[in-house]
């Protein structure tokens, strides 16, 4: 864990419509204005946009979970944050 490092987000991002990624998009935000000087970033489905948004989790892939981790232990967050919905 890097006391400096960002908050990263692990979820469905929009463009995705889907009640996890806005619920997300929305909690970046708050969490954002919260920490003012942190980067809130996020791992999100391929379909996922943005700044600060990485787009890596491939269902198709059996090891998709792989360059999750990667990504996390390139970040070297300060906190990861996952949401979750069965069967995204």
């Amino acid at each position: 864990m890097n006391h400096d490092g960002p908050i990263c987000m692990v979820s469905s991002y929009p463009p995705r419509l889907c009640g996890i990624g806005t619920f997300t998009e929305e909690a970046r935000e708050f969490i954002a204005k919260a920490n003012p000087g942190r980067d809130v970033v996020v791992i999100s489905h391929t379909d996922g946009a943005g700044e600060g948004v990485y787009p890596i989790i491939d269902m198709q892939r059996r090891d998709w979970w792989r360059p999750v981790v990667d990504k996390i232990r390139e970040l070297d967050p300060y906190c990861v944050h996952l949401e979750h919905e069965y069967g995204l």
